[in-house]
């Protein structure tokens, strides 16, 4: 598909981007680094994504670099709250490219601004900038014939060794071109992605002690530019220090909108449960389940869609709870009309009846690889899962993961 044509004015074009059929508005997910504060290890950072509402994918990539809050609470450091959970705002870093509609065609600008590295962080800013441009890289892959250039704008000479030409391949999990020394990509089995470092032979302090930011997993919606195109992934997202919100809340509460790269106002509703038939949610009070509700849309059995979105809400709690054989999960769900959910028993649930002509059904889980009304999870190369039908091919297996406490070995072969 050709680019549409671009007005010479892009304050004009915004403003009639919602009436001219050139345009292509959708939800895409852009990549991030993490700030945990006092809590980071600083043999890695890990990545998280937001949505962002855009057209064709212009401007997207400044959100690498934009301000994002934590949505529970904050982190405490020495100097006070920190809310920011971009790593690369905290650092001052700006992802600029030099056409925001011509990216990988143009150049893109990683500008290194002058603030002070923070007291209470424990990475230098050149592990923050190879972070950074790996989100970029996974945001803006290029190819062969169009390779990502990356332009270092840094007072320091040494951070300009970063600069050069890029090629990302999601399907191979590498770069194609160009090298970022030092760092690589390393999946846990969780399915967080986080930027490992070739750390010195010397030891580093670990993270400090104490409650630490709780990681959850939340649905968001992308694409949605044409029918039938939207998917939901399930994104890694952190709460802050021993927030209000528990981290099971998360997957129904955060993110409630994208960003927008039209203006500073939200975009669509991003996160498919903070409004839909699922959006009352009831913690049981155990660790080890979780009760939630919602009603069907329409009459006779639960739509494809109604069925889609339970499996996310299901893998959400899931993901974020990290059951095992030693501590499965159980998920209790009321649904209304009980006639609608009947199919949760050929899924193997287990039904109860309840007063009132009311039921419930309930299941557990040992761990996060199950098939739940014919959706399943499948990984995304920077970070979380997709939701994919399994009538679209054979199960996928998970990729070589391992557990967060070896990922620094993986890191150093």
């Amino acid at each position: 598909m050709k680019r549409p044509v671009r007005l010479a004015v892009f304050g004009f074009w915004i403003a009639v981007a919602a009436e001219s059929p050139a345009t292509n508005p959708a939800m895409g997910l852009v990549t991030h680094p993490v700030n945990l504060g006092k809590h980071a290890d600083p043999r890695m950072i890990p990545l998280s994504a937001t949505a962002v509402w855009h057209n064709y994918g212009y401007g997207i990539h400044q959100v690498i670099s934009r301000s994002r809050l934590f949505p529970a609470g904050g982190l405490a450091t020495p100097g006070g709250v920190v809310h920011e959970m971009n790593l690369a705002s905290v650092f001052d870093l700006h992802v600029l490219p030099q056409d925001e509609t011509q990216v990988p065609l143009k150049p893109v600008v990683l500008k290194v601004g002058g603030r002070e590295i923070p007291a209470n962080s424990p990475y230098t800013r050149s592990q923050v900038i190879e972070a950074t441009l790996w989100c970029l890289v996974f945001t803006a892959p290029g190819s062969e014939k169009e390779p990502l250039v990356v332009i270092i704008d840094s007072p320091d000479p040494e951070d300009r060794k970063y600069a050069g030409s890029y090629v990302w391949s999601p399907d191979a999990g590498a770069l194609l071109l160009g090298e970022i020394p030092g760092s690589m990509p390393v999946r846990d089995d969780r399915g967080v992605v986080s930027i490992v470092f070739n750390m010195p032979a010397d030891p580093v302090d670990p993270p400090a002690d104490g409650p630490r930011p709780e990681l959850a997993f939340v649905p968001l919606l992308s694409g949605g530019g044409a029918e039938g195109e939207d998917r939901i992934a399930m994104v890694p997202h952190w709460t802050g220090d021993g927030g209000e919100v528990a981290a099971l809340e998360l997957p129904w509460t955060a993110i409630p909108r994208g960003m927008n790269v039209f203006s500073a106002k939200r975009g669509e509703n991003a996160n498919p449960l903070h409004a839909g038939p699922f959006d009352t949610q009831h913690p049981a009070g155990d660790a080890d389940a979780l009760g939630f509700m919602g009603g069907a849309r329409g009459e006779g059995e639960a739509s494809a869609d109604d069925r889609r979105l339970f499996a996310a809400a299901c893998h959400a709690a899931l993901l974020t709870a990290g059951p095992s054989a030693e501590t499965p999960f159980e998920i209790a769900f009321m649904g209304f009309p009980p006639a609608a959910w009947e199919v949760l028993a050929a899924d193997d649930w287990e039904a109860s009846e309840l007063p009132y002509g009311q039921r419930s059904w309930s299941r557990s889980f040992a761990d996060i690889g199950q098939t739940i009304l014919g959706h399943r999870l499948v990984p995304r190369a920077d970070g979380g899962w997709w939701l994919e039908s399994s009538a679209e091919g054979p199960d996928t297996p998970f990729p070589d993961t391992v557990p967060p406490a070896e990922l620094i070995e993986s890191g150093e072969e």
